[in-house]
Order: structure tokens, then C-alpha cells, then sequence
């Protein structure tokens, strides 16, 4: 999992490049988180950029935990059948 907490506006053009490289890597086993000031109308940007999830900046701490609990969960049990 990699986090990245934006302040600056800057998030679609730094998700961007982040994400380009892990499909340049082939590393789509590691998923990305995005958090900070992001406007409701990027957060879909965002996401089709391969953005596991957008938390912003009110995000309670326990949904952000909740939702990596889940996701590193999920990815355990997938390869335990594999």
C-alpha cells in the first residue's frame, strides 16, 4: 500500500504520475491510497487513474484503518487459494 496525503492541489498530477509508474513497474499488487483536500469531482479522476480509495480531509481515522483492514484481509485470503 502506498498513501499519498495531498495538500496542494497538486493530486490529480502526482496520483498521475505514481500510478503510471506502478503500471510501468507491473506492481498491481501494491494499491494506492489518496487523502487530502480533494474536490468531490476529482475523486472519480482519481479512481479510473487505479486509485484504490479517496479520503479526504474530515476522513475519520478508523474508516481509513477499516478500509485498509479490509483490503490487506481480502488480498491474504485471495493468496492463500492461489
Amino acid at each position: 500500500m502506498v498513501g499519498l496525503s495531498v495538500l496542494s492541489g497538486s493530486h490529480l498530477s502526482l496520483t498521475k504520475k505514481i500510478s503510471d509508474k506502478f503500471k510501468e513497474m507491473r506492481k498491481g499488487d501494491i494499491f494506492l491510497l489518496v487523502g487530502g483536500n480533494i474536490p468531490d469531482k476529482d475523486v472519480i479522476i482519481l479512481k479510473s487513474m487505479g486509485v484504490a480509495e479517496v479520503f479526504t480531509a474530515s476522513t475519520a481515522i478508523k474508516k481509513i484503518t477499516e478500509f485498509i483492514d479490509l483490503r490487506v484481509s481480502s488480498k491474504k485470503s485471495l493468496s492463500k487459494r492461489e
